[in-house]
């Protein structure tokens, strides 16, 4: 039988060390994506992610389907992940 979860000790706390720096290899470039996300309501969320170089903002828009209290009417955030994984 396992152990009570409250008898284990966290993975990760204030004693843990951060992991060095990673700098970007030879020839390589460093880059920071900033993105804004609000929830709108329930499982709606809205994110504004400006774009490098010029003014343009996008509007990305997530849901939920019903079973996890969404409205299923935007893509779910892990629809997204795997997206960007396949692009």
């Amino acid at each position: 039988m396992g152990s009570d979860a409250r008898d284990r000790q966290p993975v990760i706390d204030d004693t843990t060390p951060s992991p060095p720096s990673l700098e970007p290899p030879e020839g390589g470039r460093e880059s920071t994506q900033r993105v804004e996300a609000s929830i709108v309501k329930g499982q709606l969320k809205v994110a504004y992610a400006p774009s490098h170089g010029t003014s343009t903002v996008f509007e990305i828009w997530c849901d939920e389907p019903p079973k996890l209290g969404g409205e299923d009417r935007h893509p779910s955030p892990l629809n997204y992940v795997t997206a960007g994984v396949a692009f």
